[in-house]
């Protein structure tokens, strides 16, 4: 089962750069940002992070910037593989 990824709007969109999150709460209670339409007064709440996020958020009436995209770096340790043609331990299976 795969893990949901969820954010503090403030931290989320602060991250994002579009200012700090006293700039970001200061935005949303004066009704600059919207989720699904309505408007966002409490940034502290958490959201869940989907792919589909920047086209129903808004600020400023404008759409929200694409989220990046996750990247993780790992330190393979040994007598694992990452490619898929090889035997033996994969990387991808590390819990």
């Amino acid at each position: 089962m795969a893990k949901v990824m969820t954010s503090r709007i403030d931290k989320l969109l602060s991250s994002m750069g579009y200012g700090s999150r006293k700039d970001v709460a200061r935005m949303a209670r004066a009704g600059s940002i919207t989720l699904d339409t309505a408007p966002l007064l409490d940034v502290t709440k958490r959201i869940t992070v989907t792919p589909d996020l920047p086209s129903r958020m808004t600020i400023w009436g404008e759409a929200l910037d694409p989220l990046a995209p996750v990247v993780i770096l790992l330190n393979k340790p040994v007598g694992m593989t990452c490619s898929h043609k090889d035997d033996g331990a994969l990387v991808y299976d590390i819990r």
